[in-house]
């Protein structure tokens, strides 16, 4: 659930990268509430990533490479950052791909992206929602591991 104060919420740009069913899921329920979804897209205020493909292009040996991460989604939120018409070019970035991580048991992997986005708000404005399904919290294959980091990055 999302609080706003006034209509500047609705100016910023936001980028969802998830899987293909969530975006899709998204953009129909964007359309129902008969938003824009094209428009947005031409003028830069919304973008989708695959969240598996985005994932590919920056792990190496299945681990995240901190330069290609930077190199890739610095670039989006970059664009994002231009296209907003908020007040500081806020851009909010929600984002799946640990989730993809934690669901094929690259625990390891999985923080690394967190720390990633961490850094890269040292040079870009973003609003960052990291989604867990609540499944990353239940059973015993994920006995005593839980996400370490799940949080909301602002700059």
């Amino acid at each position: 659930m999302q609080f706003y104060t006034d209509d500047n919420f609705w100016r910023k740009s936001v980028i969802v990268c998830a899987t293909g069913l969530h975006v899709t899921a998204l953009q129909e329920s964007m359309q129902a509430h008969h938003i824009d979804v094209q428009g947005l897209e031409k003028v830069g205020r919304y973008f989708t990533l695959d969240a598996v493909d985005t994932l590919l292009k920056f792990l190496d040996s299945e681990l995240p490479n901190e330069r290609k991460f930077a190199s890739l989604l610095g670039s989006v939120i970059g664009d994002a950052e231009v296209a907003a018409i908020a007040a500081n070019n806020r851009v909010t970035m929600v984002g799946e791909m640990v989730a993809v991580l934690w669901a094929d048991a690259k625990f390891d992997a999985t923080i690394r992206p967190e720390q990633q986005w961490n850094e890269l708000a040292r040079t870009h404005s973003f609003h960052l929602l990291c989604a867990y399904p609540a499944s990353c919290f239940e059973g015993e294959q994920r006995a005593g591991r839980t996400p370490r980091s799940v949080h909301s990055t602002q700059r």
